[in-house]
């Protein structure tokens, strides 16, 4: 069977370049997001709000064990301040969802995910060949969990998460995927920001800045574009408008 766009199985089959059927995938993955995410703009545009609970972020703190200590070592040596914090903003903002939509999900395999997701982002030749910059992020991170002995399971679950959240369509592989993909789309391109608290919202942003995200994730996109032509992150960026809607969030910075 042709494994889907996104997936763990597509990833390691073409290393994330798309073919021509999937790009015609992906942007049928864009209309259904597009049709999907309206009702919530056009609450946002006409200034709409909704009655939505504050979370106590000490309900969603990042667990603590060796492999959390590492990942978190690692994000920190690898990526530029700017993308760990989103890395960090990731897994709260996912984990608040969540807890909102009643979810349960791993808090490691969601953590380990959500901080190693965008590992090499700001690396577009994190590989000599064509990548999808979430391949190298899934092999550092398998490594890094084989090391620290958790099962195949758990293992593959991560890495899923890892190359799923690139994806327009949400996943619906598992609710860890799903977390991490719904926590970084909110911090990039403001997915579901209006059933987050304001207080929440704001409390997470104090906790992990954005350090200037609209302004220097746009040549960071146009590095991966430019570097691995037929990616998801070259798709999105010549396609799809990133650079533009990433600056038309409602965040400040």
């Amino acid at each position: 069977m042709r494994a889907a766009v996104g997936t763990l199985a597509w990833l390691e089959r073409t290393g994330g370049i798309l073919s021509r059927r999937d790009r015609v995938d992906f942007l049928g993955q864009a209309v259904a997001y597009g049709f999907a995410t309206l009702p919530g703009e056009l609450r946002r545009a006409l200034r709409i709000g909704r009655q939505v609970p504050a979370v106590d972020l000490g309900l969603i703190a990042p667990p603590d064990s060796a492999v959390v200590r590492t990942a978190e070592r690692l994000i920190a040596e690898i990526a530029p301040p700017m993308v760990a914090n989103h890395c960090h903003r990731t897994y709260a903002m996912g984990a608040a969802l969540a807890q909102l939509d009643h979810l349960q999900f791993d808090a490691e395999v969601v953590y380990v995910a959500s901080l190693l997701h965008d590992l090499h982002f700001a690396d577009p030749r994190a590989l000599p060949q064509p990548h999808c910059f979430t391949l190298p992020a899934v092999r550092r991170t398998r490594a890094l969990l084989t090391e620290n002995g958790w099962g195949e399971r758990r293992r593959e679950l991560t890495a899923e998460a890892i190359s799923l959240h690139l994806n327009v369509r949400p996943p619906r592989t598992s609710v860890e995927a799903y977390v991490v993909y719904a926590g970084a789309r909110l911090d990039v391109a403001a997915y579901r920001y209006g059933d987050v608290h304001p207080d929440t919202m704001a409390a997470i942003v104090e906790q992990h800045p954005r350090l200037d995200l609209k302004r220097k994730s746009a040549p960071m996109f146009t590095a991966q574009s430019a570097a691995n032509r037929g990616s998801r992150a070259d798709f999105y960026t010549r396609f799809l408008a990133v650079n533009l809607f990433t600056r038309r969030t409602p965040f400040l910075e």
